[in-house]
């Protein structure tokens, strides 16, 4: 089964400025900038792109070994769900 990912409500908004992502919670009022890495993985992610999928685009785009890259992702993520 190949999971996707979204922000969970209208209270999680982004913008994206110059390559950085800017996430923020409109409930708790905190908020989040990420960049490179992280701002392709965020960005994979709204476009409804699995972390596998994801995973073998960096490591295409960095040609580099993709299992690094997979834990490094599925950390992110988790903490994104977090």
């Amino acid at each position: 089964t190949i999971h996707t990912y979204e922000p969970s409500g209208a209270n999680i908004v982004f913008e994206v400025f110059d390559g950085e992502v800017v996430i923020v919670n409109l409930d708790s009022g905190k908020y989040y900038s990420i960049k490179n890495s992280g701002a392709y993985v965020w960005n994979g992610l709204i476009a409804h792109n699995s972390p596998q999928q994801i995973t073998a685009a960096l490591a295409e785009s960095c040609q580099n070994d993709s299992s690094g890259i997979q834990s490094d992702i599925d950390q992110f993520i988790n903490q994104l769900i977090d």
